[in-house]
Order: structure tokens, then sequence, then C-alpha cells
């Protein structure tokens, strides 16, 4: 039914009788539409554990609604409702000031919203088509990642590369400072400040290496060599021999540059008539910093790895493609979202201030205590289907509902709901569209 299809005559004058035949209906909570309505809640089942699907803010209908209640709603609410609405709206548009129609604001207020909420779609829609590659990447990872979860129950985990990284900088860092002045003097670096800048860097990045190396291993041990695969234990043994040449390089140029301290030492002793020093001990205690700092950096790398290296793998690219979506929908959708919401507040304001000049019309209070009883029956509809929601929550306590995110706040626009957020979630029933 259009919006002008309403009887002319009561345009004029009388009461509308479609708003009469709207406000009869029978909403007791033990009259049939009631009961009609009720009698849907033990059909409210999850098909193979998958969230029950809502209606979405660009249907026809009011969003939010289950199957059943949509069912509901067409086939007992919604055409003495339509009919009562267009002919409220009617009375508003045969109402001129100035021959300027008045309108029934709260039609045009929810025709602006409907509008703004098409464009947004819209928006996200192509935004999608365009990057159709990158969202089935990230689907696909995001399947991966559940089905380690699964298989672990547990989350990866998952250490910022940066923030790994600057740690074991750190430790490689301190080392540098510890060595610096023995390896300066000694006679690797031949008095060549260059050499020696060079030599003690490299001893620093080769424990700092092995550290990683060894302590990142030692997490993973049982998925090298507790597994069947040969391809795994070659894998974890080759690691395990390059964390090993690492560890013996860097503390080999720390050791032979101590050493030669310690053979002073022993020469002074022996001109002094004094016993020898233990040459063992005193190498052993002098390099005791340096395996403090491997053993830091053992033990960081063991913390900041996850034990399945395949599980913190994708963890790592989920998130790389989840980072890269939400980055590409900032720079192409969130803005032009922006932009609909503030051409929408303003067309509002612009309807608010019409609204207010209107009351000069000596029948515009007649038309809004018409509206007024419309609403106040929109009211018991939706105390209906409240009660509905209420009884579905108290007898089905586990149910989730896929429900349309309006405010399209990330890429994937739908969220997951419980009973208990659904039965509170917003209830309203449309006025654009002649009712719908």
């Amino acid at each position: 039914m259009a919006d002008d299809d309403y009887d002319e005559r009561a345009a004029v004058g009388g009461r509308p009788p479609e708003l009469d035949r709207y406000l009869a209906l029978d909403l007791k909570p033990d009259g049939a539409i009631a009961k009609a309505l009720l009698d849907g809640v033990g059909g409210e089942r999850m098909v193979d554990n998958r969230p029950i699907e809502l209606t979405n803010e660009l249907s026809d209908r009011p969003a939010g609604f289950t199957a059943h209640m949509d069912s509901w709603y067409l086939t007992s609410v919604l055409s003495s409702r339509h009919a009562a609405l267009a002919a409220i709206k009617g009375r508003f548009s045969s109402d001129r000031i100035r021959d300027v129609p008045t309108i029934l604001v709260e039609a045009d207020r929810d025709e602006r919203k409907f509008r703004a909420a098409l464009d947004k779609h819209q928006t996200v829609t192509d935004f999608e088509k365009g990057h159709s590659k990158l969202r089935e990447d990230r689907d696909a990872a995001q399947y991966d990642l559940e089905q380690f979860k699964a298989v672990h129950g547990r989350e990866a985990t998952v250490t910022s590369p940066v923030r790994y990284i600057l740690v074991l900088a750190l430790l490689a860092a301190i080392d540098l400072a510890i060595n610096f002045d023995t390896i300066s003097a000694s006679p690797l670096a031949k008095g060549v400040p260059l050499f020696a800048v060079g030599l003690t860097v490299a001893a620093a990045v080769g424990i700092a290496l092995a550290s990683h190396i060894h302590g990142s291993l030692l997490r993973q041990f049982d998925y090298f060599f507790h597994a069947q695969e040969a391809q795994r234990v070659r894998a974890g043994s080759i690691r395990a021999s390059f964390g090993a040449l690492a560890l013996s390089a860097g503390m080999g140029i720390v050791a032979y540059s101590r050493w030669g301290f310690l053979q002073k030492a022993i020469t002074i002793a022996q001109m002094l008539g004094q016993p020898e020093p233990n040459a063992t001990l005193l190498l052993a205690g002098s390099m005791m910093s340096n395996a403090v700092v491997y053993v830091l950096g053992c033990y960081w790398a063991f913390r900041s790895h996850d034990p399945d290296p395949e599980y913190e793998e994708v963890a790592r690219r989920h998130a790389k493609l989840r980072t890269e979506l939400d980055e590409a929908y900032r720079r192409n959708v969130s803005a032009k979202l922006t932009q609909i919401d503030e051409r929408c507040r303003l067309e509002l304001l612009q309807l608010d201030k019409r609204a207010g000049m209107q009351t000069a019309s000596p029948r515009y209070e007649t038309n809004r205590a018409l509206f007024a009883e419309f609403a106040e029956k929109d009211a018991g509809v939706r105390g209906l289907l409240q009660r509905y929601r209420n009884t579905v929550k108290n007898q089905h306590p586990k149910l989730r509902f896929n429900a349309p995110d309006a405010d399209l706040a990330d890429p994937n626009r739908r969220k997951v709901l419980t009973v208990d957020e659904w039965a509170v979630s917003d209830l309203q029933l449309r006025y654009h569209g002649g009712g719908r």
C-alpha cells in the first residue's frame, strides 16, 4: 500500500478507520495473536551449532528479529500497521502551511537514517569487493588459527617482534659494554680501534644470536625432537648446531681476549714467587658475566616463543593480515562513514527545525494526537515482542545470534550476541516506507 493509499475523506475530517483497525488488534497475553508469537519459542534452535540469523537494518521489517518473529510480524501486524501509518502520514501531508505540506517528523527522520544506513553499507560493500583477496587470506588464516586453537586448547604465545628484538639488543649492548675494554687491549685488536669495535660487536651478536636459537629451541624441544618426522629432527639439529657455532664464536673471542690478561697474572705470580692461580677457574670467573647475559637471553627467547612454531607462525600471519585489513578499512571507509553520519545529523537537525514550525497549523495537534495513539499501540507490539525474547532467553539460555553490526565498526560487519545480549538489544518498529 502506498503512503497516499488511505481514505481521502478521513484526511479532511473524521477519524481514520485504518488507525482504528490497528488499535483493535488484540495483543492481550492470552489472545490469539500473542499465542501465535509465543508458540515459536520452542522452535528457536541453532542448527549445527551455528548462531541464529537476525534481520538487519536494511530489510523491510525491524532489525534484530528471528525468522519466527519476522513471520509473525508479517502475518499479524504489518498490514494493519502499514495502513494506519499511511493514513496518519496522509493527514500530515494534506495539512499545509503556506502551501508547504507538514510532515510526520518521526517517519522522515526514520527515512533519513535508513538512507544513511544504505549509503554506509554500500561503502563497505565497495571496500570488500576491492579487497576481496586480502579478506580471503585473512579468513583462511582465521580458519587455520581456530584449528590450531582447537588442537592445543589455548591461545598462541606471540611476542611483538619489535619488543623481542629490543630486549635481545639490550642484552647484546650490556655484553658489548662488558667486553669492550678487554678486547681493545687484547692481541686480537692489534691496537686498532676499528678492529676492537668489530670484534666486540661480533662477540655480542654471537652470544645474543645463540641465546635466541637455544632458548626458542628449548621451548620447542618436543616439536623438533619428539616428533615422528625426520625432517623436524633434522631442522632442530641444524638450528642447535648453528646456535652452538654462534656461541662458540662469541665466547671464543671473549675467552681469547681474557686469556691474555690471565697470562699476565700468571707471569706476575711466577716472578713474585707466589702460587700460580688456577687458569681455568680464573677464565671461567672472568666470563661469568657473559654467561649470565647468555642465560638471560635464553630465558627471554624461551618465554617469548610458542611450543608449536607452526601455531605461532599462523597466529602472526593472522594478526598481520587482520592489521592490514583494518588499516585499509580505516583509510578507505572510516572517513566516508563519518561523512555519511555527519550529513545525516545535519538533515535531522533540519527536520527538527521544520517540525518546530509546524505547530502553527490548527490541525497539527489533532494529527499529533492520532500519531500518539498509533505510537501507544506500537508500544504494545514491542512489549509483546519483548515478552517473546525474555521467554526465549529463559528457555534457551545457551542460544547465540548472528546480528548485523549497525555501526560498521569493522570489516566483518556482523557480531555474535549471547541470548542475554539479544534480549536487551534495541527493539524498534519502522516509520519510513509506509510503516514497513
